[in-house]
């Protein structure tokens, strides 16, 4: 843990004629983690999602025949545990006291806010970043973006058959297999992709497919199907803190797809050590995010 800030490391804080300081005014991104998680709240110290498989096919029923009777079952659960984040600062007694700017005094609880930001950002976007990587498994045991999802006794995905990197093709191809997805009982599901989100090298190209009227990089005069049928009805966002130039995510209506629970929220707080009379400040939150539902997403690490 770091000492106090004492006037031996803000020196220049103590002395007439500073013009600026800086290191801690950059802008900011906005919270981009906001437009791929839905925000719920909570009050309790964890919360659980369950998957109830629901009645499978009807079966044909001859005169005179009794009805078949089908069940319904719970199959996994996933499990939203709420943490907490928090980081400080301690300014002596005497750096308080010897402080000739003030003002410089709020950046510092300034930039506790911004390292909370940051940090929501990191923690929410890393559910993406490892959602290849089988050691951080949905409630079904296998990665987020896999093609080994169990139903039934078969296996179902919601990656390509094949890497393939982001292009026109390949959202196409995406959108072709999300209107695949099946409920637990294999039954076809009206499923379909919202938005796409994307790491900061692919927005051009991006921008190229969505806003394109005719299809992209050909010389066929083609129209642009994803934007005459809005297939991504929401477009697509970038994201800053996806750790991968190549990998590209889609966000489905999937009803409980990337979730972010919201235990407390970002608090601040100040207060004096009595014996050394050094000021305390503090910054505290608790939150939660995941993929309940693996229908929720559809990714590629690219080819």
């Amino acid at each position: 843990m770091a000492g106090p800030i004492t006037r031996g490391l803000v020196p220049r804080l103590l002395q007439p004629g500073l013009h600026n300081i800086f290191g801690s005014q950059y802008q900011e991104y906005q919270q981009e983690w906001r437009q791929i998680f839905d925000q719920l709240t909570s009050s309790q110290a964890f919360e659980i999602d369950v998957l109830i498989s629901p009645t499978g096919m009807a079966v044909k029923k001859e005169e005179g025949d009794g009805v078949t009777y089908d069940s319904m079952k719970q199959e996994y659960e996933v499990i939203y545990t709420h943490m907490t984040y928090a980081l400080g600062f301690i300014i002596s007694e005497e750096a308080q006291e010897d402080n000739l700017y003030e003002k410089f005094s709020v950046m510092y609880a300034a930039a506790l806010g911004r390292s909370g930001r940051i940090t929501k950002e990191t923690v929410l976007t890393n559910i993406l970043n490892r959602g290849f990587d089988a050691a951080y498994p949905g409630g079904d045991g296998v990665a987020l973006f896999s093609a080994s999802h169990p139903i039934l006794g078969s296996l179902r995905s919601n990656i390509p058959a094949v890497g393939i990197d982001f292009s026109e093709l390949a959202l196409e191809t995406a959108a072709i297999d999300i209107g695949g997805f099946v409920n637990p009982r294999g039954q076809i599901i009206a499923q379909r992709p919202v938005k796409v989100i994307i790491p900061r090298q692919l927005e051009f190209t991006a921008k190229r497919i969505f806003d394109s009227i005719l299809r992209v990089n050909t010389a066929n005069n083609d129209i642009n199907a994803l934007k005459a049928l809005n297939t991504y009805s929401q477009g697509y966002v970038v994201n800053h803190f996806l750790s991968s130039s190549k990998a590209w995510f889609i966000k489905t209506d999937a009803p409980q797809g990337f979730q972010m629970f919201q235990r407390r929220e970002p608090t601040f707080a100040v207060d004096n050590d009595f014996d050394t009379g050094n000021g305390k400040h503090k910054f505290t939150e608790r939150f939660s995010g995941g993929m309940t539902d693996w229908r929720g997403g559809y990714a590629c690490p690219g080819a």
